[in-house]
């Protein structure tokens, strides 16, 4: 419908409601502060929106933050990164995933590997293990470990020899 609404699960009250740029969305993830929401997909583009933590009539509609291109293709999945409102990792059907600066509005670096469309991603969640480590997967079959320090993966998984993953999810620990 071309709004994205942010839920309290303990109330179940909307917290806030944002008239999207895109209503076409396949990903959205929310900052560690709970501040910011990303939200992209079929326009090829990240658009990141300033929430708060509480509904507010008078912010509704001036939320627009950043609006973040460098993909080709759609967005599938985004994640911001384990206690950074700030950087946040997209991928996409162009076979890439790019660490965003929402400070800045732009790229910091492109993760190119991958052999077929990237679908979706996870972000290290424990800050004790390493924050800046997260995993692709994509339609090559293959899981991807990435560092957001490093431009290549560190690690390359096989998952299936028949069948595309299409999601993927690290452990609470941070080690699986």
């Amino acid at each position: 419908d071309g709004y994205l609404l942010v839920w309290d699960s303990t109330t179940g009250l909307k917290n806030n409601l944002v008239e999207l740029e895109d209503p076409y969305v396949m990903g959205c993830d929310v900052s560690s502060n709970g501040e910011l929401v990303a939200a992209g997909g079929l326009d090829n583009t990240c658009t990141v929106y300033k929430v708060g933590s509480k509904f507010n009539e008078q912010s509704y509609g001036n939320s627009l933050m950043s609006i973040l291109k460098g993909h080709k293709e759609y967005i599938s999945d985004i994640g911001f990164l384990k206690g950074s409102s700030s950087q946040l990792v997209t991928c996409s059907g162009d076979k890439s995933s790019i660490l965003w600066d929402t400070t800045k509005g732009g790229h910091v670096r492109y993760f190119y590997g991958h052999l077929g469309d990237v679908l979706s991603l996870s972000v290290n969640p424990n800050e004790n293990s390493n924050p800046n480590v997260f995993v692709t997967c994509s339609c090559d079959r293959l899981a991807m470990m990435w560092d957001v320090r490093e431009p290549l993966a560190t690690r390359k998984f096989l998952v299936s020899t028949n069948y595309d993953p299409n999601v993927l999810q690290f452990g609470p620990d941070g080690y699986t």
